[in-house]
């Protein structure tokens, strides 16, 4: 008799998403007021020295990304909630659903990152991904990848993007 493998439940990773958004947008709260972008163009920014300015525009990206992790994280929440984000079963015995397709950033990927290399590989990762393979196919000679000259050409054959 075949065991049948039941359907994945969202609860769990939709609960884990909204509460990783809901810490994105506290830590953003809490930060942007302190660093306000506005604070750039303001004339006491222009007395400050070199140090404090990098300092200041360190924090300032520092806030900023955690808005964009609030983002992600609540477009993550709305994919697993959908189950667009289910991405197959574990190995493991008995096999736990993944949900890792909904996933776009790694915020411990990009707050830790060893270089700056790192961060296209956790900072919206589809898009990198894709434009890695992209690029890949384009700047590689190997034959048995896929070219992308086909979809260009029907996108202007056909008038559509």
């Amino acid at each position: 008799m075949k065991s049948e493998i039941p359907s994945p439940s969202p609860n769990v990773p939709t609960v884990k998403a909204l509460f990783q958004a809901g810490l994105c947008m506290g830590v953003y709260l809490i930060m942007e007021p302190r660093y306000p972008l506005s604070r750039i163009i303001e004339p006491v920014y222009k007395r400050w020295g070199f140090v404090e300015r990098l300092s200041y525009q360190y924090m300032c990206s520092f806030t900023t990304r955690w808005k964009y992790y609030f983002i992600w994280s609540v477009s993550e929440c709305s994919m697993i909630l959908s189950g667009l984000g289910f991405s197959g079963w574990s190995n493991s015995s008995p096999p736990i659903a993944r949900w890792g397709r909904a996933k776009n950033v790694d915020i411990l990927g990009v707050e830790f990152a060893k270089s700056a290399a790192e961060i296209p590989l956790t900072w919206n990762i589809h898009v990198s991904t894709w434009l890695r393979h992209s690029i890949t196919i384009i700047t590689d000679p190997c034959p048995t990848r896929v070219p992308l000259w086909p979809l260009t050409d029907y996108a202007q054959n056909t008038g559509k993007p």
